[in-house]
């Protein structure tokens, strides 16, 4: 199953390194996404997040 995970690199709430790094390792096709001066509310991930479930539903009708 597709996976897309989205962080903040500065939020307080969970150390996204290590958010990062579990994900990898427990679903090594997931696309992490670790976004840059963004802290714990992701927002303005709206075409990130429809071309990422284009993708997986393209991919499902294979």
């Amino acid at each position: 199953m597709p996976v897309l995970v989205i962080a903040g690199d500065r939020d307080a709430m969970l150390d996204t390194r290590e958010t990062a790094r579990r994900m990898a390792a427990a679903v090594p096709h997931a696309d992490i996404r670790v976004l840059p001066g963004v802290r714990h509310s992701v927002v303005g991930q709206t075409a990130t997040v429809l071309d990422h479930l284009r993708q997986a539903g393209a991919t499902r009708l294979r």
